[in-house]
């Protein structure tokens, strides 16, 4: 179990170690730098703890549920990946509706300009687009198997 929780909080402190880089690479800000770092520093403090449980409990490695283990990470990627590509589109949205990013053209219609979509923005959208199908459709099947089966 405590190996199972310490793989879980890896996963999440990897997952908001990816947000700082992106969003570093974004901003290029001082406080997304300091996440860095220190999400950087606990990642090593995890992996030090795994494998300091590991050396000392090897049995509790050998009994881990693995299948459970990628059922929640593969879970976790899809909600981080929906919710990157939720905010993209509301960022886009609201964009659309401010007067700097398009003009009317003679018959009235909106003719949005070239910066309503930043290139970092569309990246994302299609970077992560392949994790999302394939790693949500494991999730969904996964979830289907554990609905009728009763297991992973």
């Amino acid at each position: 179990m405590i190996i199972s929780l310490l793989f879980l909080l890896f996963l999440i402190s990897f997952a908001i170690h990816l947000a700082f880089i992106v969003m570093y690479v974004i901003s290029r800000g001082k406080r997304s730098f300091r996440g860095f770092v220190i999400t950087a520093g606990t990642n090593m403090f995890i992996m030090i703890g795994l494998s300091i449980v590991a050396f000392k409990r090897p049995d509790l490695v050998q009994n881990l549920d693995l299948s459970f283990l990628l059922w929640i990470l593969s879970g976790f990627v899809l909600v981080v990946a929906l919710l990157m590509k939720i905010i993209i589109f509301i960022r886009v949205y609201r964009k659309t509706k401010q007067p700097e990013y398009y003009h009317l053209n003679y018959f009235g219609k909106k003719v949005f300009h070239k910066g309503l979509v930043t290139k970092a923005e569309f990246l994302i959208v299609l970077i992560t687009m392949p994790f999302f199908l394939l790693i949500g459709s494991y999730f969904v099947a996964q979830l289907i198997n554990f609905i009728r089966l009763g297991r992973f």
